[in-house]
């Protein structure tokens, strides 16, 4: 994990915000559901934290650098605590689906700091 550390904090160094692709996929529970069989038998144990703790904190406190995660419900909120913005996918399909109801249900379900602390992207359609 800390040559990781290292790489994250030398590209922290160099740019202002940072975005991370499939964030949540490192998270430990998610990897230990991906992967716990196989790596336990291999004599891997769960870290007590989590990667993204320690990194996003060594690199705020050193550089300043924001950070975005792609990341997938139900893992937002988990990624927040860490993460200056997480994607809002689930905000992009019910903009999709066309449903007013769930539209509008999102919105009021979240709280103002889920909200946020969520990138919102909408994808142009092509003319």
């Amino acid at each position: 994990m800390q040559q990781r550390i290292q790489e994250l904090l030398h590209v922290a160094s160099l740019a202002d915000y940072i975005r991370c692709d499939m964030a949540y996929l490192i998270l430990n529970d998610v990897f230990e559901q991906n992967w716990g069989n196989q790596v336990k038998s291999w004599g891997f144990k769960k870290p007590e934290k989590e990667f993204w703790e320690i990194a996003i904190n060594l690199a705020k406190q050193k550089y300043g650098t924001k950070f975005l995660a792609e990341v997938y419900f139900p893992w937002e909120g988990i990624l927040q605590q860490w993460f200056d913005f997480t994607y809002d996918k689930l905000l992009y399909d019910r903009l999709a689906d066309g449903h007013l109801d769930n539209l509008r249900n999102h919105i009021t379900s979240n709280t103002y700091e889920y909200i946020a602390k969520s990138a919102h992207c909408t994808k142009l359609a092509h003319q």
